[in-house]
């Protein structure tokens, strides 16, 4: 069964590059096309994919390249399908035969991969998918917040259910005052762009999702991977002090990590209290 999710993840993906690839033109023009279709070869302009819902495969059966001019294929939509493969099996194994959590995260995966999609090329978070999230999100923790904690284990899940709907508010507030904190920082100390306003919305949604305490797990976790891949690009020169990096891809890996090991850290962090 692992195998046929994945393949799940592997149909979902291709959604997802579909979805990367208009929203962000409809979003400034809806009645503008976008300048090139990822079907079509950059080179020669014929279809770059024999299949192309299924680009894993045709890269493959191609050896990479366009059949007509040989030009190379493209990654970013290989990568992505390949990447909720992954994702997909795991949430299999780890969740099943649980319905509910399995359609929880899966639906936390696709929403997480496009959203850091189209950020890493555009340096955008649409409000057209983030805000729909967001109300999702608040729909779930005010008709059913027990659906959220049953993405943890038994000890997690009874202390997110002492909490009630309050405990996950009270995550969306501090994912969006910290956020917000930061970007008016941002705006004072280095000008427009330090920080997007998508980047507070971003963390209202994860702090609604991941609630609290697991909301603090998923901003230390973001901040982190932000602060150690930017060193990375900056010691290996591949980007300066001053270049902008999108944040909304580190904040999705702090809100994994929570999602995933925040139950573990949590336990970690109370058993060393003791």
């Amino acid at each position: 069964m692992e195998i046929l999710f994945a393949l799940v993840g592997l149909s979902i993906g291709a959604l997802v590059n579909w979805l990367a690839d208009k929203l962000p033109v409809y979003a400034h023009d809806p009645l503008r096309r976008p300048r090139r279709d990822r079907a079509l070869c950059d080179f020669c302009g014929r279809p770059r994919w024999r299949l192309p819902w299924l680009p894993v495969v045709s890269t493959l059966w191609q050896g990479g390249r366009c059949p007509h001019c040989g030009a190379p294929l493209p990654l970013r939509d290989v990568l992505v399908q390949l990447g909720l493969a992954v994702v997909f099996a795991a949430i299999w194994a780890r969740y099943a035969p649980a319905p509910l959590p399995i359609a929880l995260a899966s639906l936390y995966a696709a929403l997480f991969m496009l959203i850091a999609v189209i950020d890493l090329e555009h340096r955008l978070i649409l409000d057209v998918v983030i805000l729909p999230a967001i109300g999702l999100a608040l729909l779930v923790i005010l008709v059913a917040p027990g659906w959220l904690s049953s993405l943890y284990d038994h000890n997690l899940q009874t202390l997110l259910e002492q909490q009630g709907r309050p405990g996950w508010l009270v995550g969306g507030v501090i994912g969006f005052v910290f956020f917000l904190l930061a970007w008016l920082l941002g705006q004072r100390l280095y000008g427009p762009g330090a920080l997007g306003q998508g980047d507070i919305k971003l963390a209202a949604f994860i702090g609604l999702i991941t609630g609290f305490p697991l909301v603090i797990i998923a901003l230390v976790g973001g901040i982190l991977a932000g602060g150690i891949i930017s060193l990375v690009l900056v010691v290996t020169r591949l980007r300066s002090l001053r270049s902008a990096v999108p944040y909304g891809p580190f904040l999705i890996l702090g809100a994994a990590l929570a999602l995933w090991s925040g139950a573990q850290i949590i336990q970690q962090w109370w058993g060393g209290l003791r």
